[in-house]
């Protein structure tokens, strides 16, 4: 009589890990490290202003001399758009009543797995956004940072990427400081972060409190121009790094992330997920980024 082999039986039970395994990129570094502050309308703007700097000694006056009328300056409005982030979740009441393994109600894991969802997205917009401020048919989007910054923005020639090296990041720093900016964060593709730890002047390895092994994950470098956390960011595109003075920026909330529940249409549970945001930069001039560099 032949052997009955479990090829042969549609009855054995499902052997399935209750453990739901996921090694997307979560970490949000911009959204988790900079403040936030209230927006109150769809266009959120901030006021920006200046000294006059002297560039020769030439305020110098007569004994006596008259009142002379002279130009007053007044701030600047810059304007930025909160972006509206939503996500949907919807499960059948049939999935509802089914029994799962490893997840005790489908709805509530959808509504936790979208909020990470939207985090990703608001991070995502917050580096790379192109801004717009939208209308009645057209949708408005965040202005990132890396559009936000003009005033100090140094490319290598090659559009394939230079090599980056020491002098090329301190360039970058006095170009931010010589506008009165002191960044403190630096972020960049992972390449780039492998080549900015290969520096030898400035980078000391953080060591953990109570801890004896460095902590390889974020470098110090310090420079002629202040001392720059350099962290790795996955969305920051290869071949960039920007140089960000983290008070200079803020997000402007005018709606909380928040789960909204929907009444049912129909057999099925539903909800939305809904953010409104925009990233406020303060003044663009005390941040820097540096484009068309790589690993040398």
């Amino acid at each position: 009589m032949a052997v009955m082999q479990s090829y042969q039986v549609n009855t054995n039970a499902e052997d399935l890990s209750a453990i739901i395994t996921n090694i997307t990129p979560k970490k949000t570094p911009l959204l988790t490290a900079l403040q936030s502050t209230k927006a109150h309308n769809r266009i959120h703007e901030v006021q920006q202003d200046s000294l006059d700097v002297p560039v020769a000694n030439t305020n110098a006056w007569l004994e006596g001399q008259d009142f002379v009328s002279e130009d007053q300056g007044v701030p600047g409005r810059v304007p930025t758009y909160p972006q509206i982030f939503r996500r949907h979740p919807h499960v059948s009441g049939t999935q509802m009543a089914i029994k799962t393994v490893g997840i005790k109600d489908m709805y509530a894991y959808q509504v936790t797995k979208k909020l990470k969802e939207i985090a990703l997205e608001i991070e995502f917009a917050a580096v790379q956004g192109a801004g717009g401020i939208g209308d009645a048919n057209t949708a408005r989007y965040m202005t990132g940072a890396l559009t936000w910054i003009s005033s100090n923005a140094l490319a290598g020639a090659d559009p394939e990427g230079d090599p980056l090296t020491e002098d090329m990041f301190n360039d970058l720093m006095q170009a931010a400081w010589e506008k009165g900016g002191e960044p403190d964060h630096v972020y960049c593709n992972g390449a780039l972060k492998r080549q900015i730890s290969s520096f030898t002047a400035g980078t000391t390895k953080t060591i953990a409190a109570g801890d004896k092994k460095a902590v390889a994950v974020v470098d110090i470098y310090e420079g002629d121009f202040g001392i720059q956390r350099v962290v790795a960011h996955r969305y920051v595109p290869a071949k960039v790094f920007m140089a960000l003075e983290h008070d200079l920026w803020a997000f402007a909330w005018l709606r909380k992330t928040q789960h909204e529940p929907l009444p049912k249409t129909g057999d099925a549970v539903k909800g939305m997920i809904l953010a409104e945001v925009a990233l406020e930069c303060r003044e663009e001039k005390g941040n820097a980024k540096y484009t068309n560099v790589k690993r040398g």
